[in-house]
């Protein structure tokens, strides 16, 4: 009995989340498309502490040794690392899709890898509230949040 209901719960979890990807594509046009960073805002990289009977030692991300310091006690000097800029990339879309045109940016998260697209070319789209999902050449599914969207003038 409750291997039954075991499997009646799997099956339904399964189902579930195989209509949760189901999407109204439409088709637009890839108008533009540019990779970039910024600078994270209030963002500091620093080293790790290690510290040994009498001493201790600050090293840097890389490695190297940043400063040093001793101790009598439980009193430790130790600095905070050495601030460093840190980017985030990101990859900016502009599509058109029937008489609005939309830029939106996917934001890359640990090394990134643009998506590999054509511009001019049609592309598969789906917007849902402030967010463009989109298609790429290999059909991996691309989340960009929408950041302008213009409404092409009559001709």
């Amino acid at each position: 009995m409750k291997k039954t209901i075991c499997c009646v719960l799997l099956l339904l979890i399964y189902t579930c989340l195989a209509l949760a990807k189901q999407r109204p594509w439409q088709e637009g046009l890839l108008l533009d498309t540019f990779i970039g960073e910024v600078p994270s805002k209030g963002s500091l990289v620093s080293g790790s502490v290690t510290v040994y009977a009498g001493s201790s030692t600050v090293r840097n991300p890389d490695g190297t040794k940043q400063s040093g310091g001793s101790y009598h006690g439980t009193d430790v000097a130790v600095g905070a690392g050495t601030p460093q800029s840190t980017f985030r990339a990101y990859q900016d879309y502009v599509v058109e899709l029937g008489d609005l045109v939309y830029t939106a940016r996917e934001n890359f998260s640990g090394n990134p890898k643009p998506a590999p697209v054509t511009v001019n070319q049609p592309i598969k789209v789906f917007i849902e509230k402030d967010t463009l999902y989109l298609l790429d050449e290999a059909k991996k599914e691309h989340r960009a949040g929408i950041i302008k969207k213009i409404r092409k003038p009559a001709p």
